[in-house]
């Protein structure tokens, strides 16, 4: 009965009584970056909504403009210009590509989030893999991007 009290009495002064300022360091070094994080996330949540709200009052024209474009390239093809109507149809479909880019880009600042900051942060500063860069890209194409990864 005494060696299991030595056992125990053991492991409260060398185990837990070490760990328990080791976790109150380790809180108290997580707490601030946290909170940075956390108003990094709000900010550019801010300036993601804002160009997507500009991308989103101009998508009804782009979606006019492609369906012309479309128009334009039948006609071109019905008349038998082929050449004209390959090239033509090659911008048709770069422009489809953008109005698409467009929308991911709406759906993405509106799911922006703490987790993403995160991952965000995490990319620019080189801890996560290249191959998740789907912040580090969208905010390539943004004015004034935050992101320090070039």
């Amino acid at each position: 009965m005494e060696f299991i009290l030595h056992i125990i009495q053991f492991i409260l002064k060398n185990i837990i009584v070490s760990l328990i300022p080791a976790f109150f360091t380790v809180i108290g070094g997580v707490i601030p970056i946290a909170i940075l994080v956390f108003i990094f996330s709000i900010k550019e949540k801010e300036r993601l909504l804002s160009h997507a709200k500009e991308i989103e009052n101009t998508l009804p024209i782009l979606e006019q403009l492609l369906k012309s474009m479309a128009e334009l390239v039948k006609k071109t093809i019905n008349n038998g210009e082929v050449t004209k109507g390959a090239e033509q149809f090659k911008q048709l479909v770069e422009s489809q590509n953008i109005v698409n880019e467009n929308k991911k880009f709406i759906k993405y600042a509106e799911n922006y989030n703490f987790i993403s900051a995160v991952g965000h942060i995490l990319r620019a500063s080189n801890y996560m893999p290249k191959s998740i860069d789907e912040h580090k890209e969208i905010s390539k194409n943004l004015p004034n991007s935050s992101s320090s990864d070039t």
